[in-house]
């Protein structure tokens, strides 16, 4: 991955198909994900949203607002939206959202995905 936005392009389709390989290959072993009801999860934890099936996605996307790139970190803000279904429950809507990357050597890896309310 060469640039921010092919990333964010993987990661988009990674999450759309719930792709644990993949996310787990485009995440950093220290990832962090904000949820807007204030959980906090870690890789291992957001990976198993979709190993237990708890979480299931019918349609994800993510439509960049704005995007920063500064030297080896790069923050991309934007709107989150899904049909989901969350144990059993639904989970659909569009959040704001920012994703956070950080480069090392040739490589991106996502440290951060913060979803805020309801956009």
């Amino acid at each position: 991955m060469d640039t921010f936005e092919e990333l964010l392009a993987r990661w988009r389709r990674a999450e759309a198909c719930a792709d644990i390989h993949g996310l787990d290959d485009l995440l950093a072993a220290d990832f962090r994900g904000d949820g807007p009801l204030g959980y906090v999860l870690g890789k291992p934890q957001w990976l198993d949203r979709y190993r237990s099936g708890d979480l299931v996605i019918t349609t994800f996307e993510w439509t960049a607002t704005g995007i920063r790139v500064l030297h080896r970190t790069a923050i991309g803000a934007g709107v989150q939206t899904q049909v989901a279904r969350y144990q059993g429950r639904d989970w659909s809507g569009a959040f704001a959202s920012t994703v956070v990357a950080v480069r090392d050597g040739r490589r991106w890896s996502i440290v951060n995905v913060q979803l805020g309310t309801a956009a």
